[in-house]
């Protein structure tokens, strides 16, 4: 081997060292929890599960229709690669006359952790979302984040934390609702400890 391509090489084995290492975490299927809702529970509820057992949640976006948010969409991230990849919208209620969006990103290379819900508005509904997320180790164990990322409509309360298991990222989210009208209530995280495969 030259003197040259040592350098490269090196870089490119250290790459696939890297990648490898993260491929192989998965989640543990008995560790499976999910978290109290944040804000209350509902007559309904919808999951948005992610859809392999090495992808955990990084991104929420809430649509706010007429003081309600009727909809949530969930963004997805492998533990090898950082892609992203956006499950489909859940609606569970329908817009009036307006509609705008937030969206809250807890970072590259963070996963979700912990949510609470400011809720508001005479029937108690979401109206905005804080995060927190975590770093994950070479052997799978989450190492909090120091900062949240938040955001409200208007007019609410911040609900209680609610937070994974020590060592657990979110997998899922749990949307509750009353009924068609009213909008989301309350969010809850499903959450697995990882392991190596």
């Amino acid at each position: 081997m030259s003197r040259l391509s040592v350098g490269p090489t090196i870089a490119i084995l250290l790459s696939a060292a890297g990648s490898a290492l993260a491929v192989a975490l998965r989640h543990i299927p008995e560790s499976m929890r999910w978290t109290e809702p944040a804000g209350s529970g509902g007559e309904r509820y919808v999951d948005i599960p992610t859809t392999a057992d090495y992808y955990a949640l990084q991104v929420f976006t809430l649509w706010d229709h007429d003081h309600r948010v009727c909809a949530v969409q969930v963004e997805q991230t492998s533990f090898a690669t950082a892609t992203q990849s956006v499950l489909e919208r859940v609606k569970v209620c329908e817009p009036k006359i307006t509609e705008t969006w937030r969206r809250a990103d807890v970072g590259d290379g963070r996963f979700v952790t912990a949510i609470a819900a400011c809720v508001g508005g005479s029937e108690g509904v979401v109206r905005g979302i804080e995060l927190w997320g975590s770093v994950l180790q070479p052997d799978g164990t989450a190492r909090p984040a120091i900062e949240s990322v938040r955001f409200a409509f208007e007019d609410c309360a911040w609900s209680e934390a609610r937070a994974c298991p020590s060592g657990s990222v979110a997998t899922g989210l749990r949307l509750f609702s009353d009924d068609a009208e009213s909008g989301i209530t309350g969010l809850a995280l499903r959450c697995h400890r990882l392991e190596p495969r």
